[in-house]
């Protein structure tokens, strides 16, 4: 049993846990010290499971190569995740001689777990406003996670990259500034996603719908076995034009010598534009998503979100 050092309420724990819920007022508290996790916050659910899945199913229906009836395939399943994000306040500074140069403040959100459930992407951006303080209530909603990862963890990842950036602006004033970089944590934040399953002609697929947003974060779906006939030969013909074309142009250049180089250099250039759709040619099933993750979606510092793949930071499948 464990005993709430902020209500005083008693309640089961895993034994594996560092930290826990209080699930009479919604306190967070270490379990070795007793002490409270700061501040608890958590996002009310905008897009309910029915209008959620509405838009699973309308961007699905829009994937290029979905079955032009999957739109009205039925709700096998359904499921909210409460998961715990740590909000943290960074600050990066940077002075020349005696002038400040350059100031930031931004928020950032991190997952407080080890292994998501889920497949949301490591680099999600999770917004900060719009929480409310944490009602006991969330627990009746769908499946609550207790956060497992130190929020002192992150801190030092997340001040260098708030100070490597602030390095490289105050650069464009002197040649050594002086930074300053802080990460304060602000506490924790439970933000919601529906998992849904679905099925389809005897099939079932899965898809992960933020509940807050209604942005499709990740979704199964099968191909039309004719557009999966389509990619084949379009990565066939572009690897073999590539072929053609490189031994073309090197015979003209250079006869036997030249033939044999423009060979391979044409099946290389082939290999690398025909791969991509002669292998999603193969697949029954692919995965789309409305998130754009990656370069794309990295700026300044953020680049530096990459080390938290290092801390141990991964998802389940499903």
């Amino acid at each position: 049993m464990v005993k709430c050092p902020y209500c005083g309420a008693e309640f089961e724990a895993p034994p594996d846990v560092s930290t826990v819920t209080c699930p009479y007022c919604g306190t967070i508290f270490n379990v070795a010290t007793m002490e409270s996790v700061k501040e608890h916050f958590f996002y009310p659910v905008v897009y309910d499971s029915t209008s959620a899945f509405k838009r699973l199913m309308a961007f699905v229906s829009r994937q290029y190569g979905a079955p032009s009836d999957i739109g009205s395939s039925g709700m096998a399943s359904r499921m909210l995740h409460y998961i715990p994000i740590y909000v943290y306040k960074l600050t990066g500074i940077a002075v020349c001689g005696t002038k400040k140069v350059y100031e930031d403040e931004e928020y950032v959100s991190v997952v407080g777990l080890t292994r998501l459930p889920i497949p949301v992407p490591y680099d999600y951006r999770f917004p900060v406003r719009g929480k409310r303080y944490f009602e006991a209530k969330v627990y009746e909603y769908g499946r609550y996670y207790n956060p497992d990862i130190d929020p002192k963890t992150y801190e030092k990842t997340l001040r260098q990259g708030i100070a490597s950036r602030a390095y490289r602006e105050g650069r464009l004033t002197c040649g050594n500034p002086l930074i300053e970089a802080v990460a304060e944590y602000e506490g924790v934040v439970h933000y919601p996603f529906w998992e849904f399953s679905y099925s389809y002609r005897g099939s079932t697929y899965r898809g992960i719908v933020d509940a807050v947003d209604g942005l499709v974060v990740w979704a199964q779906h099968p191909q039309n076995p004719k557009h999966m006939n389509i990619l084949k030969t379009v990565g066939v013909a572009v690897i073999l034009g590539g072929l053609i074309i490189g031994a073309g142009l090197g015979a003209a250049i250079a006869k036997l010598t030249g033939l044999l180089l423009g060979s391979v250099g044409g099946l290389i250039a082939g290999i690398a534009g025909g791969v991509s759709p002669l292998s999603r040619g193969f697949k029954k099933v692919v995965v789309a998503t409305q998130i754009r993750t990656g370069k794309k979606r990295k700026e300044g510092f953020l680049k530096g979100f990459k080390a938290l793949r290092g801390l141990g930071i991964t998802w389940l499948e499903i």
